[in-house]
C-alpha cells in the first residue's frame, strides 16, 4: 500500500494531508496517535474501494471541547490500517 503525509511538521494554522492507495476494496481505518501511541483522533473507518484516497486532520482531537480546541505541541503518528496490516508516519505538531 502506498501511504504518505505532508507536511511532516505542521502548525495550528494549518491542515495536515494525507494520501493512500489500496489496490482492491479494503477495511480502513487511520488513526492519530500521540507519542505514547494513544488514539487521539479516528479520521476513518469503513470499508474502501480501491484506489487513490485523501484524508486530512486539523489538529483537533476526537472529542474537543470546542471548535478551536487542537492537540498539544508535540510527536505524533498517523497510523493506517488496511485489512489489518498497519503501516505509521511520525509527525510533529508545533
Amino acid at each position: 500500500h502506498l501511504f504518505d503525509i505532508e507536511p511532516v511538521t505542521f502548525s495550528r494554522d494549518m491542515n495536515l494531508r494525507g494520501f493512500y492507495l489500496i489496490g482492491e476494496e479494503s477495511a480502513v481505518e487511520i488513526e492519530i496517535l500521540d507519542k505514547e501511541k494513544n488514539v487521539v483522533r479516528t479520521i476513518r473507518k469503513a470499508k474502501e474501494s480501491a484506489g487513490y484516497h485523501e484524508f486530512s486532520w486539523d489538529g483537533q482531537p476526537d472529542n474537543p471541547e470546542d471548535r478551536f480546541e487542537r492537540v498539544k505541541r508535540g510527536q505524533y503518528f498517523v497510523r493506517l490500517t488496511v485489512d489489518g496490516d498497519e503501516i505509521e508516519r511520525e509527525l510533529q505538531f508545533k
